[in-house]
């Protein structure tokens, strides 16, 4: 699905795709919010927990929070408190739908990013992805939450073999999610990072990176934002994958030549 949109302020194309796959229900959510040239753009996308109770209403109501709290108040003077704000209103409102005892029982993955004066701060909890595309490279911006990372550390410590890592079967399970009843895990960019003409930003769900190697991935990469998103789809659709997850992308093209409109 081509989500092209022109912003004159911010030199952007926005281009976005989501799917079903082989799951009985969509968990995934996504949204943009662009209010002004001084508030800047926020895109997120949030994957609600198939495993787990109300995993999609929880995606869903995360997006809305987030794009409506970001809408409505000042524009702050530091990036990085105003997405953990951001983050605090999510796991606020989260944890109130599941009530008292439901933490554990529900949840979602979040990433946003934050775009404004062209520069991009994110924030992340659990395994969503952001992702950098340059000169023909891609580089993941934040890490994922999830078993496999603290299985690394214990390697690299040398406490478990290496080829454990690969091995648990337990190694994809989240260490942190939004509805989580541990402490909560936030990646979040130090400082803004400054974008080039040509630059990518790329926002997925588990159902993209999962199923398309860092290589398919950048192959699909060239021209418009919106036909980056229709490749990332066909490429995912071509491969058929008997349990294909909900997939989700949002991919931000900054830069752009502008031919007016």
């Amino acid at each position: 699905m081509d989500g092209q949109k022109k912003c004159r302020w911010q030199r952007l194309q926005v281009g976005s795709f989501s799917g079903q796959g082989g799951r009985e229900q969509q968990q995934d959510s996504f949204g943009l919010c662009t209010p002004s040239p001084e508030k800047g753009m926020l895109a997120v996308v949030a994957d609600g927990m198939g495993g787990l109770q109300n995993g999609g209403e929880l995606a869903r109501m995360t997006v809305d929070v987030l794009l409506h709290h970001f809408q409505s108040t000042p524009v702050p003077t530091d990036e990085r408190l105003e997405l953990c704000d951001l983050c605090a209103v999510a796991r606020r409102t989260v944890e109130t739908y599941l009530g008292p005892y439901g933490r554990g029982k529900g949840g979602t993955t979040l990433v946003m990013a934050l775009l404004r004066r062209g520069k991009v701060s994110f924030l992340s909890v659990g395994d969503s992805r952001i992702a950098l595309v340059r000169s023909g490279g891609l580089v993941w911006l934040n890490r994922p939450h999830d078993y496999a990372a603290q299985l690394s550390q214990l390697a690299v410590q040398g406490e478990i073999p290496l080829d454990q890592v690969l091995r648990d079967p337990q190694r994809m399970a989240l260490t942190s999610y939004l509805g989580s009843d541990r402490p909560l895990l936030v990646d979040v960019s130090p400082e803004p990072v400054t974008l080039v003409k040509g630059d990518r930003l790329l926002l997925l769900s588990d159902g993209v990176f999962g199923v398309l190697s860092q290589q398919e991935m950048t192959a699909c990469i060239k021209g418009t934002a919106g036909k980056t998103a229709e490749r990332l789809e066909k490429k995912i659709l071509v491969k058929k994958e008997n349990d294909q997850d909900n997939f989700t992308g949002i991919v931000l093209r900054y830069g752009y030549r502008f031919w007016g409109g």
